[in-house]
This record gives C-alpha cells, structure tokens and sequence, in this order.
C-alpha cells in the first residue's frame, strides 16, 4: 500500500499531470461551446456538404472513420501500458496513474463522439425543413449526446483538479466554526 500512496504523492506534484487538467479543462469548455451550437451547426454544415454527400457517407458500410479506430486503440493501449507498469514498478510508475485515467478518459468519450457525428448527419439532413418535428428531434439527440459528452469532460476535469488539489499536499483552510472551540 506504500506503493500507491508514493504514485499519488508523485501524481500530484507532477507537471504532467498539471497539463492533462488544463487539457480536460479546455476540452470542457469546448464541449460546452458545442452543446450551445448543435442547431445552428445543422443548417450550416447541410449547406456546406449538401444532402447527397451526407446520404452517402451514411450509407457507407464503413461508417466509422480511422480517426474511431485510432483513438480507441490508443485509449485501450493507454490503459493496458498503465496498469502493467503500475503493476511492475510500483510507486516508480506515476505517470502510468495518468496513462491509464487518460486512456480510459478517450475510450469513454471517442464512442460519443461518433454518436454525436451521426446524430449532426441527421440533423443536417432534416434541417431542409427546420420547422418539422424530424428537425427538433434530430436537433435534441445531438444536443443529448453533446451533454452526455460535457458531462464526462466536465466532471473529469473536476475529479482530476479535485485530485491534483488533495495530492499536492495543499491543506483547505477550515472555517471558524467547523475548528472548533480555539
């Protein structure tokens, strides 16, 4: 147990894992400006492809991109690399602690991400009609994935601050009341 307590004394001093936060933090804010920008991006990427190219690439029978491929190897590869070095080495593997909450971070937000793509494919398509009710149903899926998606990146980025806060050592200051009598 000795071991694990020396990973996440080390975890939270690390620059590195000051960077991943600031990269979860800035993917949040992304993904909140996304979820704010679902039924105008509709109209414009329809407008902007055509109905045709968006017909054929769902038809497509690879629908998935290399991009889906690539992230996921690389999530599962992440993690795997990340428990066998924390596995082997012990308290001399702190960066395998954020290898492996990073590649479990890509594998759980690479398949939303296809979602929301194939969610904007039908809310591009019925934006040709923006007042049907195929346009504001499309238009509510996207927008649940995108929260589904600010969810994960949201409360990511809080657990890991929240960690990086309780790992470095920095002590809360207490309130009076809650330190008792003095």
């Amino acid at each position: 147990m000795v071991d694990i307590d020396n990973i996440f004394e080390l975890v939270g001093t690390h620059p590195i894992a000051r960077a991943l936060l600031a990269l979860l933090v800035i993917k949040a804010l992304w993904s909140v400006v996304r979820w704010r920008r679902c039924p105008w991006t509709a109209s414009k990427r329809l407008a902007a492809e055509g109905p045709e190219a968006i017909e054929r690439r769902r038809a497509s029978p690879w629908r998935h991109s290399l991009r889906f491929g690539v992230v996921m190897v690389l999530g599962i590869g992440f993690s795997i690399y990340g428990l066998l070095k924390i596995a082997v080495h012990g308290a001399d593997a702190p960066i395998a602690l954020l290898l492996l909450a990073f590649g479990l971070y890509l594998s759980l937000t690479e398949p939303v991400q296809r979602q929301i793509a194939d969610a904007e494919d039908s809310a591009a398509l019925a934006a040709r009609e923006p007042e049907s009710e195929a346009y504001a149903l499309s238009v509510s899926m996207v927008q649940g994935n995108q929260l589904t998606l600010l969810m994960i990146d949201v409360i990511g980025a809080v657990v890991l601050g929240l960690s990086l806060l309780a790992l470095s050592g920095v002590r809360m200051p207490m309130s009076p009341a809650a330190a008792g009598p003095a």
